[in-house]
């Protein structure tokens, strides 16, 4: 007999470490290419142990557990080098799951697991801003919760599944929602700053950090992930081979490596007044980024928390805050050109020290047969297309300092950033000031949610040369050699290289156009777009306008802090003022009627848990002496129980009748 008890301890013991390890994961798996992997490698080796000693019958000791926890605070002091910020203390909670599983023994460690849980899911959810990520949140919250609310079972079987229990769940969390919507609207959106510090991802494409080598835009368009949205604002939007978004112009340049430099002012440009296009940019992913623009953007308008960086050249950097997506606004205007001084010419004409003779002759070559910038231009793509120069993804390796004669006149493949390297060298050699940038081209056109979905394989990298009478002018060597990769984006460009020669490309491009399949999955990503429009970018404003449209002018957040503390202070005491009474009332019932149960007990009647006072008072003998005292008790439960307002002198008299049984 105790031997069956001990079996089963054993057994419901390493049930809960099991459902513990589960939980970890489920919880994990959405963020966890943001964790630390010596952390997680840790956390689940002490879950593996926990496992490893319960089966073995192993008792491991409070001072092995504490000599555990310094060193976890150790190594997350070595790693972090601080404990503030969300980093190390998202590292301390999954190394704290795994020291509690320990001492897995009891139901009340396991309902302090699912607390320290649902620390740990809210502490990861703080770095991200994203709908889909929100909605698994919420739907974990729910499932633990549940977990929690079966622990109050009494037996140990009661805590996996109890569909009574379930469906509660779910009812009180329908019964909340109209609550969790109204304070989500009407909550005030407070500028926290930095309260959390998170390490953001400040490098999170090659090529757009500042420097570019051979191969490196190649890498990012090799492969599929989405990076951005953009949408037009005032019904007006570009077409897909103008399309070109400016991330950085690098003027230093060293063959086919190019990087930036240090220059005060490089955009040169006079904007004017009126707005040519607005557009809003929505980011994929947490990161800070430089923020692509399109070309003769005047101004970037912040439309989420961070801090804008206004860099030369007509460039930004945005840093975010630490749990928000980089969301701004754009607005291009006309430009007339400024003149170069002739600092800023030379800094645009510098070259590199180890040009060969070859090159040189080239290019001398070249400019004593065309005088103009725009002829030698056009000689340029002649020569090019003329020795069927080829675009592709995998041209082989440069040498990033020597690696362009190379490029021009022996091998002739490459991919963009070979292109424009190259002329920009060449156009410097004429005398023509020139640099290189690298962005975006191009984009997925969603005609369902009409914005454009851009992704890494849309990296680009193109050329800006200077022109005396019309300022910088953008040249993409590109374009010549493959045409379409420009017209039709990089997404159709890449499915007709794959495509057979015996297909017809209209037809392939038609059947493209009208895809079901692509459609439908059109229609989800703009679904996912518009909720987060509307959801993610419900700032302080966007309450102003709802209170607006509700005659209340509420100017700043903490007004409206104030007055919502002042609103929840005033339904508290209307709750207390009129609801306490009942709920009083319902706490001596409950305490009478346990008390009843406790003393029925020792008669021999026994209750179920899920028997009420009438199916309890069904199971009774009539024939028992004492029936008629009990049948009178448990209607009088049962009618105090349904009541709505209760008769204190039914309650009085049922307290007295308990007390004497």
């Amino acid at each position: 007999m105790l031997f069956d008890q001990f079996l089963k301890e054993k057994q419901f013991k390493l049930k809960m470490i099991l459902w513990s390890f589960v939980l970890y994961l489920s919880v994990l798996y959405p963020f966890i290419s943001k964790h630390n992997l010596v952390v997680i490698i840790m956390t689940v080796s002490l879950f593996a142990f926990a496992g490893y000693a319960q089966f073995k019958n192993v008792s491991i000791s409070s001072l092995l557990r504490l000599l555990l926890l310094i060193g976890a605070l150790f190594y997350i002091r070595q790693t972090f080098r601080t404990f503030r910020g969300l980093e190390p203390g998202i590292a301390f909670l999954s190394l704290l799951l795994g020291i509690k599983v320990l001492e897995m023994n009891k139901k009340r460690d396991f309902f302090i697991f699912i607390l320290i849980v649902e620390l740990f899911l809210v502490a990861q959810v703080l770095s991200e801003d994203s709908l889909v990520i929100i909605v698994y949140v919420v739907v974990a919250t729910i499932f633990l919760f549940y977990l929690i609310f079966c622990l109050n079972g009494e037996s140990k079987e009661d805590f996996l599944y109890d569909k009574e229990r379930l469906m509660v769940t779910v009812r009180i969390f329908i019964h909340s929602m109209p609550l969790m919507l109204i304070l989500y609207f009407v909550f005030p959106r407070l500028n926290t700053g930095y309260l959390f510090p998170f390490s953001i991802n400040t490098q999170s494409m090659i090529g757009f950090t500042g420097e570019i080598n051979p191969g490196d835009i190649a890498k990012v368009a090799s492969t599929d992930d989405p990076v951005l949205r953009l949408g037009f604002k005032n019904n007006s939007k570009l077409q897909q081979d103008e399309m070109y978004l400016r991330g950085s112009v690098l003027a230093k340049t060293n063959g086919l490596s190019w990087k930036k430099s240090n220059i005060e002012n490089g955009h040169n440009y006079n904007f004017g007044n009126e707005p040519l296009y607005i557009y809003d940019v929505l980011f994929n992913e947490l990161q800070a980024s430089q923020v692509f623009a399109l070309p003769n953007t005047k101004k970037i308008i912040k439309k989420s928390s961070g801090v804008i960086l206004k860099q030369p050249t007509n460039t930004w950097k945005f840093v975010p805050y630490n749990n928000q997506k980089i969301r701004y606004q754009g607005v291009t205007t006309k430009t007339s050109p400024k003149p170069l001084n002739k600092n800023m010419r030379a800094h645009y004409l510098q070259l590199p020290e180890n040009i060969s003779v070859k090159l040189k002759s080239f290019a001398k070559e070249m400019q004593n047969k065309y005088q103009t910038t725009e002829s030698l231009i056009a000689a340029y793509k002649i020569y090019f297309l003329k020795n069927e120069f080829i675009y592709t993804l995998s041209p082989g390796t440069y040498n990033k300092t020597t690696g362009i004669d190379d490029f021009l006149f022996k091998r002739r493949k490459g991919f963009c950033e070979h292109y424009a390297a190259a002329i920009g060298v060449l156009l410097r050699l004429n005398g023509v000031p020139a640099r290189v940038v690298v962005g975006f081209q191009g984009g997925d056109y969603n005609e369902i949610g009409d914005y454009f979905l851009v992704k890494t394989k849309d990296a680009h990298a193109w050329l800006e040369y200077y022109n005396e009478r019309q300022g910088w002018q953008r040249l993409d060597p590109t374009a010549w050699i493959a045409p379409s990769r420009i017209q039709l984006g990089a997404s159709v460009f890449y499915q007709l290289l794959q495509i057979p020669t015996a297909v017809d490309r209209d037809n392939f491009l038609v059947n493209l156009k009208n895809n079901r399949l692509l459609k439908f999955l059109k229609s989800l990503d703009m679904i996912y777009y518009e909720m987060n429009q509307r959801f993610l970018e419900f700032d302080f404003e966007a309450q102003k306008n709802l209170f607006k449209k509700l005659k209340l002018n509420i100017r700043r957040p903490y007004q409206l802090m104030i007055g919502l503390t002042l609103l929840l202070c005033l339904l508290f005491f209307i709750y207390n003022y009129f609801f306490i009474k009942t709920e009083l009332s319902h706490s001596i019932i409950d305490q009478s009627y346990n008390n009843f149960l406790r003393k029925i007990e020792k008669r021999h009647i026994h209750r179920e848990l899920f028997q009420g006072p009438l199916a309890l008072l069904k199971t009774l003998d009539p024939k028992r002496d004492d029936y008629h005292e009990l049948s009178s008790i448990l209607i009088k439960f049962n009618q105090l129980k349904y009541m709505k307002y209760k008769d204190k002198n039914l309650i009085t008299k049922l307290i007295r009748q308990v007390k004497r049984l």
